[in-house]
């Protein structure tokens, strides 16, 4: 399947560049077990001046095997992932299905959502399903064994997922959520399994059709705005039907995941008598994980009890409801732990006002603290904190060794400093770009060092950053 010609670029919607286009995959270092990364070359992304593309630079030999102090040592300086050769395909899949043991199931559950985000990325950036076929068959069979070996493992899937706005995490969070909401909805059928799986995948595929500053746009769309991405259903539909054969279930995901069951979707305002059965489920779960995920368009994310009474009064109308009973009992039998990061997204406001407003004045536009939020050498209590609830992204400038923009959910912002939660951890002393996604901001360069780095109790971490210069 080629790229259509009319279609506007894509680098937007995922990473500018992919690296299993220059022949590496990427291995997530919290969870990867070390035998995994036994021999065979290991490798860490570095920023390269002269090219616009990464530089892998090779890491550990197999002679000197990598180790849990290599693993701390990386992690500490803010690295998400080492990579291997493409030739070592192969390898990593065996290791991700010898890791899918109930013992094992966090680690296995984070290679293959990592493993699918950099298909994902790959298919946003070249849209060649011919020639990532092969690697969409294989990770389609893995969690479909995965599911249906151990059904315990959503939980795992669930608590790896990460609720940033970009579309290769979207469709891979929906695609990895599907599966068991299918198995728990009666579906036992591995293949059939491993078909939901790429209909998960591929349901927003028609996004690669609608202008990438559209889709990253802050602040709310406008009417044309909602009639131009309302065209990515049939787009994504008419790209799949023609290229190689695909199965109905996946055609039909793509095409109905927006109709409702009353008739108030699109783009054709199906009744729920005509809607596929995956096709419900993945409008479910599309829905769930757009309201609990950030978007550019709004100003935080849903807590996880907005997106469940929300799919809870619309059961009987809009959606499948045997298919929102499923789902919701899912989700009440998750632990705390992998729930934590929708529950109530950090920083974001009460959702019951103060009843005295004067005690809770809001804060300043974020244009007024921009003209000098960066003064250098400030000490923080110098300057009254401003709560946000704002998707940020962090790249790492100092030490060198990079991977790339970590996504960020800022928190508090001064005139001296901010702090933000994220994922992964970066180390104190760090030198850091904080770029804030919304409004004018999003131009800003905003440069510190970080003073603090906390874990939480949820498994991320809280990090505090001092402002050095204004850019």
């Amino acid at each position: 399947m080629t790229h259509r010609k009319d279609a506007p670029p894509t680098t937007a919607l995922g990473r500018a560049y992919n690296s299993a286009r220059l022949g590496f995959i990427p291995v997530p270092l919290e969870h990867a077990p070390l035998h995994v990364l036994a021999g065979v070359n290991v490798y860490v992304r570095s920023p390269d001046g002269a090219s616009p593309e990464p530089h892998y630079a090779l890491y550990r030999e197999p002679a000197f095997p990598f180790s849990e102090e290599d693993r701390a040592r990386l992690l500490a300086h803010g690295v998400r992932f080492v990579y291997v050769e493409m030739a070592e395909q192969r390898h990593i899949q065996r290791c991700v299905e010898a890791a899918a043991a109930p013992e094992a199931g966090a680690g296995a559950c984070e290679l293959v959502y990592s493993a699918t985000v950099e298909l994902i990325n790959e298919l946003l950036v070249t849209p060649d399903l011919a020639a990532i076929g092969p690697r969409l068959d294989d990770l389609s069979r893995t969690v479909a064994g995965l599911v249906v070996d151990h059904p315990g493992s959503f939980s795992h899937l669930f608590k790896v997922a990460r609720h940033d706005f970009y579309t290769a995490t979207h469709v891979v969070n929906v695609a990895t959520w599907m599966v068991p909401l299918a198995y728990a909805c009666g579906l036992r059928d591995p293949a059939e399994l491993a078909h939901v799986f790429q209909a998960g995948i591929l349901h927003d595929i028609g996004k690669i059709f609608v202008p990438a500053e559209l889709l990253n746009r802050p602040g709310a769309l406008s009417d044309d705005d909602w009639r131009i991405l309302r065209a990515h259903p049939q787009l994504g539909y008419d790209h799949l039907r023609s290229g190689p054969g695909l199965p109905e279930a996946v055609l039909r995901a793509t095409h109905e995941h927006h109709e409702r069951n009353d008739g108030g979707g699109y783009p054709r305002g199906l009744r729920a008598a005509h809607l596929h059965p995956v096709s419900r489920i993945c409008a479910v779960v599309d829905a769930f994980e757009a309201m609990t995920a950030m978007r550019p368009h709004r100003r935080r994310a849903h807590p996880l009890s907005h997106a469940v009474d929300t799919l809870r009064n619309e059961a009987a109308t809009r959606y499948c409801p045997r298919v929102v009973e499923a789902w919701l009992a899912m989700i009440a039998g998750l632990p705390p732990d992998a729930t934590a990061a929708v529950s109530q997204p950090a920083g974001a406001l009460p959702e019951t006002p103060s009843a005295n407003p004067a005690a809770h004045p809001p804060p300043p536009p974020l244009e007024t603290l921009a003209r000098d939020s960066a003064s250098e050498a400030m000490n923080r209590r110098e300057h009254e904190r401003h709560e946000l609830s704002v998707a940020a992204r962090v790249f790492l400038l100092s030490p060198r060794i990079d991977l790339g923009a970590l996504t960020a959910d800022a928190r508090t912002i001064s005139r001296g400093g901010m702090s933000f939660g994220c994922r992964w951890p970066v180390g104190v002393g760090s030198r850091i770009c904080v770029r804030l996604q919304t409004g004018q901001w999003s131009r800003l360069n905003l440069i510190g060092r970080v003073v603090r780095c906390q874990a939480r109790a949820d498994g991320t971490y809280d990090i505090g950053v001092r402002f050095l210069a204004k850019t």
